[in-house]
């Protein structure tokens, strides 16, 4: 996956092991570059990063993980007390 380092990017990128590129947010040729390097890898390769990202996305970011993680932290609060 390529991305410019903004929204949720720059949060991603330390955990994607190795399956996103962040690329500068004015920089075109860059950008160009990144993406024709992941278009050109092979099949099998974009597959596994297109995988590995999904699942960091919903053990992450999805309903359910804000939810958890939520509920964690009152959890936690309440037992401070």
């Amino acid at each position: 996956m390529v991305a410019t380092p903004v929204g949720i990017a720059p949060e991603l990128e330390p955990y994607a092991s190795g399956g996103l590129t962040v690329v500068a947010a004015q920089d075109p040729r860059e950008l160009a570059e990144a993406i024709v390097r992941y278009l050109s890898s092979p099949q099998a390769c974009r597959d596994r990063i297109a995988k590995s990202n999904r699942e960091l996305i919903e053990s992450r970011f999805s309903i359910p993980a804000w939810v958890d993680r939520v509920s964690d932290l009152y959890a936690e609060l309440l037992a401070r007390q």
